[in-house]
């Protein structure tokens, strides 16, 4: 399964498993700057019905109803999210089962190294080591060493999006770019 193997670098953050939804009270700074805003939703328990529930002009039983439909909904996103991580990685993990809920399953954050030790992940390395060492036959293009018109074709177009008119298309204005047949300069 995809996501059954994770390396990180030894300085990277880690997180363990854990789920968290943030809302910013900015009513206070819209009204500062007569600013209006309108939600229109399909329901009152819509997920942006009950994140625009939280600012303080809500009445007290909206913000205490949101509040509550939002607790639930990362306690069973964080669930959801366990499960999937002991049914995937159970064997790789090295914390007694007792001691998990109040460590990895707890969110807290640890350096790549610990959480090698917690086994969170498989192995320490950069991204480039890790894919040398996961597929050695594949081959690493250094986009460093295109030339300006390949970065930009590559970046404005890429390649394996567009159909064989396009790329003929585009070779051929990139081509007279390059060659200067169409130029700021011309009059």
């Amino acid at each position: 399964m995809k996501g059954d193997k994770a390396y990180a670098d030894g300085s990277s953050l880690v997180g363990g498993i854990g789920s968290v939804i943030g809302h910013a009270d900015d009513w206070r700074l819209f009204r500062r700057y007569y600013v209006d805003t309108e939600l229109i939703t399909t329901g009152e328990r819509t997920f942006a019905a009950a994140m625009a529930n939280l600012t303080q002009e809500a009445p007290q039983e909206k913000r205490e109803s949101s509040r509550q439909m939002l607790q639930s909904l990362v306690e069973d996103t964080h669930k959801k999210f366990v499960e999937h991580v002991e049914a995937h990685r159970k064997d790789k993990l090295k914390v007694p089962q007792e001691e998990k809920t109040d460590s990895i399953y707890s969110g807290d954050v640890y350096a790549g190294r610990r959480a090698l030790e917690l086994g969170l992940i498989d192995g320490i390395g950069t991204y480039q080591e890790t894919l040398k060492k996961l597929f050695p036959e594949a081959r690493q293009v250094d986009f460093t060493k295109q030339t300006f018109w390949e970065r930009l074709d590559d970046f404005m177009y890429g390649i394996s999006v567009r159909t064989s008119v396009e790329n003929a298309l585009v070779g051929q204005v990139l081509g007279r770019v390059r060659s200067g047949l169409w130029s700021a300069n011309k009059k």
